[in-house]
């Protein structure tokens, strides 16, 4: 059927809605395109970040130990006034042995808790369904 023009009027439409569904598909790639260099970008700056608070930490870490084999020495000496040199660094070397078997106790037995609780919740169906979401 033709009017006027010699065209057909369902023709147009249809290729109206092409057109118009080949815009919104190119918006939407647009769209993702943006999308993901802004992740990048947010993730770049992140791990920008993130390096500098690594290195703070382990400059702040390494004037930590610095100090604390200082302050041992120190203790050490102090010590010594009192016993022999050796005695007072053998009291010293097992205090810090000590101290360090405490804090690898405890950090070993909140790793083990923690893993208990996910085992444990995960054999629950009930708890098990919440987890997954």
């Amino acid at each position: 059927m033709t009017i006027g023009t010699g065209t057909r009027p369902d023709v147009a439409p249809a290729s109206a809605f092409f057109r118009a569904t080949a815009e919104v598909v190119t918006a939407s790639q647009r769209v993702m395109v943006d999308r993901l260099e802004l992740l990048r970008s947010q993730l770049t700056d992140d791990v920008k970040d993130l390096a500098v608070a690594i290195g703070v930490v382990v400059a702040a870490g390494l004037v930590f130990v610095i100090g604390w084999v200082f302050f041992a020495v120190a203790v050490a000496f102090l010590l010594a006034e009192l016993l022999p040199m050796e005695a007072a660094v053998g009291i010293v070397g097992l205090a810090h042995i000590l101290s360090g078997a405490v804090l690898a106790r405890g950090a070993v037995r909140r790793f083990n808790a923690t893993r208990r609780i996910v085992t444990v919740d995960m054999k629950d169906p009930v708890a098990a369904q919440v987890l997954r979401g």
